[in-house]
């Protein structure tokens, strides 16, 4: 990665052996070249601000599709590359592992802009040293990625590694077995994606005021309200048409007190997507038509769900 530096986050710990490159001579002095990327999987970026017509950040898609998952399930999946040797984790919902090998450095990669307080426990705290623990930083300024590395020195070793930073506590089991090697692990952050996103969306239903709706230019004669609604919720849409290329959500102002829930569209499949739609008024105004959609709020046990299917009848 570019501007990558050496950080002298003194990963190093009481029992864990630091390593100590040998002595060589000093190489002659030779012009500096500019670093190129290498192409990694983008590490998650923080939640922004949605737009209109967005659910979650742009990301890559299998962590969209992770959180669109977690969002509607509560269950998070571990994002696995494993031609490349990487694996990502949702933080605090999984087991992380790392399989390493002797002579195989294994990089753990946290949230961008996340700071290690203190040294990094590990649990092969013995006098032999048999885990090396190092680390550095990458990125660009205001926006550095922490990185721990680890080399087990032996075969068939298992302990363990705890990181604290400024942000959270990592817990991350460490194995070294004969071909089982992962490069590369990093993580993402379900529960603060969806906390931030519903907190965005609380912000923004307090400081936009409520406004007439600015529809598509429509024939009401043409509209197709022929839809079932079905949940309990304060917040369940009071009518839904579309207008064959658009449909129209009108919600209850009084049930959107506590935030505006995200809409997501069943595929033929059933697999559930994000779709584009703007929020204006007291309406969503979703950009296709679809046979069934799900409306949800909150997540875990406090999780809401409202149905909206396509009847036809």
């Amino acid at each position: 990665m570019k501007h990558v530096m050496v950080s002298g986050l003194l990963l190093g710990l009481a029992g864990c052996m630091l390593q100590t490159p040998p002595p060589r001579d000093t190489p002659p002095a030779v012009p500096l070249v500019e670093a190129q990327p290498a192409q990694d999987p983008a590490p998650p970026s923080p939640v922004t601000p949605p737009a209109e017509a967005q659910l979650l950040p742009a990301d890559a898609p299998e962590i969209r599709d992770a959180l669109a998952q977690y969002e509607l399930t509560g269950k998070a999946p571990v994002i696995r590359q494993d031609s490349a040797g990487f694996v990502r984790y949702p933080f605090g919902l999984s087991q992380p592992v790392v399989a390493c090998e002797p002579l195989h450095v294994c990089d753990i990669a946290l949230e961008p802009g996340e700071q290690v307080l203190g040294t990094p426990v590990c649990g092969d705290g013995g006098k032999d040293g048999r885990w090396v623990i190092d680390g550095f930083v990458s990125g660009p300024a205001g926006q550095r990625t922490p990185h721990v590395t680890v080399k087990p020195t032996d075969w068939n070793l298992a302990t363990n590694l705890t990181i604290g930073t400024d942000r959270r506590v990592y817990y991350i089991a460490l194995v070294a077995k004969k071909n089982l090697y992962l490069r590369r692990i990093a993580f993402y952050y379900p529960e603060d994606a969806v906390a931030k996103f519903n907190q965005l969306r609380q912000e923004q239903a307090v400081r936009k005021p409520e406004v007439a709706v600015s529809l598509p230019q429509v024939q009401l004669d043409q509209l197709d309200e022929r839809y079932e609604i079905t949940g309990a919720t304060t917040w369940k849409p009071t009518w839904v048409a579309n207008d064959g290329t658009h449909t129209f959500l009108r919600m209850p102002v009084d049930g959107m007190r506590g935030g505006s829930p995200a809409l997501f569209v069943q595929r033929a499949s059933g697999q559930h997507a994000l779709v584009n739609y703007r929020v204006k008024g007291g309406y969503y105004v979703v950009d296709s038509v679809f046979e069934r959609a799900v409306l949800t709020l909150g997540s875990g046990r406090d999780k809401q769900t409202v149905t909206i299917t396509r009847t036809r009848r």
